[in-house]
């Protein structure tokens, strides 16, 4: 399993790293130099101007990866030839769900699956939307 998470790592991260790289290009040069004006050393900018404004991307990269992680099926498949690892120790959500449906001839039971598979995703979309409102709404 480390080796699946570590594969899954590998061409996640530098999505991650592109939208922190943007955001930090987004955030504008004036608020460092009035703080620098005003004595903030790098850990002072650091902690009230760049954190704060990374927060938004933050809960993004949160978001997307969480919903990337719940449909990891590739690499468990392309690393373990279909086949689960032993005591199916590498065996994924997706990867269950379709050896339910079709290798086990269970479809509706691979359904209900499928149906609560959609209903996490969704909450998960769900709590970062609502998030995403309140932070604005509450100007925090």
């Amino acid at each position: 399993m480390l080796a699946i998470v570590i594969a899954t790592l590998w061409w996640t991260v530098g999505f991650s790293f592109l939208l922190y790289l943007a955001a930090l290009q987004g955030i504008p040069a004036h608020l460092y130099e009035a703080a620098e004006l005003d004595g903030a050393n790098a850990w002072h900018r650091t902690a009230h101007i760049t954190l704060p404004m990374l927060r938004n991307i933050t809960g993004l990269v949160i978001a997307l990866q969480i919903l990337a992680s719940l449909q990891v099926f590739d690499q468990a498949v392309v690393m373990q030839d279909f086949l689960p690892g032993p005591e199916g120790s590498t065996r994924t959500f997706v990867q269950y769900t379709l050896e339910q449906g079709f290798t086990s001839y269970r479809v509706g039971y691979a359904s209900a699956i499928s149906i609560i598979f959609f209903v996490l995703i969704a909450a998960v979309a769900l709590a970062r939307m609502w998030l995403l409102r309140n932070r604005e709404e509450g100007g925090r």
